[in-house]
Parts: C-alpha cells; structure tokens; sequence
C-alpha cells in the first residue's frame, strides 16, 4: 500500500531529488554549487564537476560513465540547468512559506502587489487600501497564485523607459529593432516600422517557439533512432570481431597442434635415420677390427 506523504515531507522529497547535488547532498545555488548540464543531460553542482575533472578537459560523467569533454577546457563552461532554476524558482514562489517582501518583519505573505512587485503580508496590504496612491494597485492572493501555477514576476505590467506612465502595448518586428514598445514610441522613434499589438507579438514568439520545440523533438528522436542504429552496428561489429578472433584462435591452436605432430614425426625420422646409419658403421668397424686380427 503507498504511504501518503506531508506536504512538508513531500517538499523534503521534492528538494532532494530535483534542487540537491547527488553527489555532496548540498542544494544548488547561485556559486560553488551552481548547477551544471553535462552533455549526458547528467546534472551536479560546479564544486563537485571542478573536484572531479581536476586540471583535465576530459573526465568521466559519475553516473553513466560516458567520457565528458569540458567544451571550453574548465566546468564554468558547461551551461547551467535552467530546469533547476525554474524549479527553484517555481518552489519558491509557490511554498506556502513565502514572507512579505515589503516590509523587515518577515511575516507570511497573503498576497502579491502586481504593481509593487512584491509579496505583501497583511499589514502592508492594509496599508494599499489606506494610502490613496496605491488604493488601485492590483493584488492578488497566494491561493489564486498557486491555482494559475505562474510567476507573478512575469505578468507585471511592463511600462515605457522613456514615457513610464505608458504601457508597452506595441512591439517592433524590424530586423534591427525586435523590441516592445508603448504608442508614443511607436509614433515618433519607430515610425514606419512593421509594429504589430504586443499580444500578438507574444502569441508569434509563443507559438514559434513551439513549433521549434516540436522540430526539436523530431530532430531528437531522429538522432535517437539514428544513435541507436549506431549502436546495433556497434554491437554486431563486436560480435562479429569476437567471432573471427575466435576463429584465429582455434586455427592457431590447430597449427600449433600440427606443428608439434611434425615436429615429433620429423624427430622420429631423424632417431631413425641415425640409429640406422649408426648401425651400419658399427657393423663396419666391428668388420674392420675383424680383417684388422686376422692380419
């Protein structure tokens, strides 16, 4: 039967398992144990990747063991694991353990000021509802965060560098341009330019994007397929190699086996030769003592 878990225990587990280097148990940050993408798709903190590749390009990945070369000669040139990021981010953001932003008590957050760009605990967001110049800023609770399941951070009004009390509701497809902007922007600096409605600029980017995710997964499954042919050939390569060195072997042993059998034959032949001729003159001198005696 599953155990069912706390959500504390479940935060626990959660951290352990996705924002936690495996290898010293210390959880990634923004430094020493900044998380590091091996070409594996293997992660671990750059601490422990420095400890193990030393002063070598070249090093073993400590799970699969797949030879890993450092693309710039050191760790700091692997790219970072924006997963993890995202994760912590996304953990952050969404614990139910959020303090306030604003002020220095640190107390829970109950909501976040879109316009602040803040977590407010419910002091300050009294004090929205008392000041008169924030009576109309937009907030929202910690409940309703985490049933969107977004950043708060992202959905921010963006407003004009220029004409702050401006929205960027315009957005510059020029080549040379590709930035949002706010109407005046778009009237004076941008004038003639291709501009189209910032949503659905965002909508193009979402949706190119998308459509390169989807080419993405094609080209890696057919680098999958192609990698795993690759890997048949490679065993049916080792397979046939075993096969002819056995091969080799055996006809060695049986040359081997031949040359002895020679070898011994030879050897026979020649004691026989010899005892034979041996024979023979002994049979000579012994002849020749005789006639020798006789004289």
């Amino acid at each position: 039967m599953a155990v069912s878990l706390s959500p504390t225990q479940m935060k626990e587990e959660f951290k352990d398992e996705f924002l936690t280097c495996s290898i010293c148990a210390e959880p990634y940050d923004h430094d020493e144990h900044q998380a590091k993408c091996l070409p594996c798709l293997h992660t671990y903190c750059k601490s422990c990747l420095q400890r193990i590749a030393g002063k070598r390009s070249k090093f073993d990945c400590p799970k699969c063991r797949k030879l890993i070369t450092l693309p710039g000669g050191t760790v700091d040139s692997l790219p970072n694991n924006f997963i993890v990021e995202n994760l912590k981010e996304y953990q952050h953001i969404f614990s139910l353990e959020v303090t306030c932003g604003n002020c220095k008590r640190d107390d829970p957050a109950v909501r976040f000021c879109h316009d602040c760009g803040s977590f407010q605990c419910q002091r300050c967001t009294d004090n929205h509802q008392d000041m008169r110049f924030m009576q109309h800023h937009q907030l929202v609770t910690i409940e309703e965060l985490q049933a969107k399941k977004c950043n708060p951070m992202m959905q921010q009004q963006q407003y004009c560098t220029k004409h702050p009390k401006q929205d960027m509701t315009m957005y510059c497809q020029e080549v040379n341009c590709k930035v949002s902007v706010c109407a005046t922007c778009g009237l004076i600096d941008h004038r003639g330019h291709d501009l189209i409605e910032l949503s659905g600029a965002i909508e193009k980017i979402v949706a190119d994007i998308l459509l390169s995710s989807t080419r993405i997964n094609e080209r890696n499954q057919e680098l999958a397929r192609k990698r795993l042919v690759a890997e048949e050939q490679q065993h049916t390569l080792t397979v046939n190699f075993k096969k002819k060195e056995e091969e080799i072997q055996k006809l060695t042993q049986k040359l081997h086996i031949e040359f002895d059998t020679n070898c011994k034959k030879a050897q026979t032949r020649l004691e026989n030769m010899y005892e034979t001729e041996m024979d023979h003159l002994t049979s000579r001198i012994e002849s020749i003592d005789f006639l020798t005696a006789q004289m």
